[in-house]
């Protein structure tokens, strides 16, 4: 599915659903410049693909400088923040492998 025509997640940022199987969903976020996606949990496994722009991950209090081509997984568990910290979209491809 394309990004436009891909449905919109009830987010504050782009959030778009681009797959949806019984397992696993591929999201396609874009944070806008200065913003923050606060420290949460979630309850599956997530892979994180930096498309593009420039950002800040943090979880459990480890810094991790992110830019395009960084590829991060965060278990089950792990709470996690994202900071756009460049002068552009921070656009991320987020895989899930769903639990439930």
């Amino acid at each position: 599915m394309s990004y436009d025509k891909a449905p919109k997640l009830p987010v504050r940022w782009d959030a778009r659903l681009l797959q949806n199987q019984d397992k696993f969903q591929l999201l396609q976020i874009a944070v806008g410049t200065g913003d923050v996606i606060e420290k949460h949990d979630n309850p599956d496994d997530v892979t994180f693909y930096v498309l593009e722009g420039k950002g800040v991950l943090v979880v459990k209090g480890v810094v991790y400088e992110a830019i395009a081509g960084d590829t991060f997984f965060i278990p089950t568990g792990y709470q996690r923040e994202w900071r756009n910290t460049g002068n552009q979209f921070l656009k991320l491809l987020v895989f899930k492998l769903l639990k439930g």
